[in-house]
């Protein structure tokens, strides 16, 4: 379920920048993307990794994307999204990426069954970021180490978030 930045997502950043010219209102964005990326993954638009299998599904997600950031760009002085540019450049990276997707419950099952030792990171990692529910992050944590992933499904019994490695 990983979102991509897209190479949209940094001619959206630099330009927002560069358009905010009251005091203060700068953010200091690096202009890589993330900003724009990140909204497009809250607000459910998203290019994820496993969308990369389909090209049908992508034509169909960058149309939504489209309906999004064209009015934005418009307003920035961009030009609109390329769909068809768009499009050629996620299925030229699609084979190499989808290389290495694979279901995390069943990376860290089987290492389970391996013996191996699994690390799960502090609260640098685990329910940190806006869709895994922040307000959990300080009164969970030790149940997040105390507790065992079930691993069908990757959750932990004491929360209702899914589990975020």
């Amino acid at each position: 379920n990983a979102c991509l930045i897209l190479p949209i997502h940094p001619a959206l950043d630099v330009a927002r920048e560069a358009a905010a010219s009251a005091p203060g209102a700068k953010i200091g964005t690096t202009g890589r993307g993330i900003g724009p990326a990140y909204e497009d993954k809250v607000g459910r638009r998203a290019i994820r990794v496993c969308d990369l299998a389909n090209a049908d599904d992508l034509t169909v997600k960058i149309e939504r994307l489209r309906s999004h950031h064209d009015p934005l760009r418009a307003g920035l002085g961009l030009e609109p999204i390329d769909p068809d540019a768009l499009l050629a450049q996620l299925l030229e990276i699609a084979p190499k990426i989808l290389a290495y997707a694979q279901p995390a419950w069943r990376v860290l099952d089987q290492a389970k069954k391996a013996g191996r030792r699994i690390l799960f990171e502090g609260a640098q990692g685990v329910l940190h970021a806006v869709t895994q529910l922040p307000q959990y992050v300080v009164r969970n944590i030790r149940r997040v180490l105390r507790h065992k992933p079930d691993p069908v499904t990757a959750r932990l019994p004491s929360l209702e978030g899914p589990l975020c490695i």
